[in-house]
């Protein structure tokens, strides 16, 4: 995402925050942002709501990233043997 997508971003954090009664503060709002700004705003949306249908608390950036289809580093490499082995 860029600076253009910060007004949309910062509603589905709204909305988030609403959705599990937490306050949504410029420093919550900041914090995610700082985590997810290399993520693409659909992604982030598909994330927000999917969250938003299957967990009982407000994820945490690292839970949003995981719904939005991000691999940690670790499991790429797990995928990447996997598919060398494949071949």
């Amino acid at each position: 995402m860029d600076e253009s997508s910060r007004d949309a971003f910062s509603k589905v954090m709204q909305l988030l925050a609403a959705t599990y009664d937490k306050e949504a503060t410029m420093d919550l709002i900041e914090a995610y942002w700082g985590a997810l700004k290399d993520l693409s705003l659909p992604d982030i949306q598909q994330s927000a709501f999917e969250a938003m249908k299957r967990l009982e608390w407000m994820p945490k950036p690292a839970q949003l990233r995981r719904l939005a289809g991000d691999v940690e580093p670790d499991h790429r490499a797990a995928i990447a043997w996997q598919a060398v082995r494949q071949t």
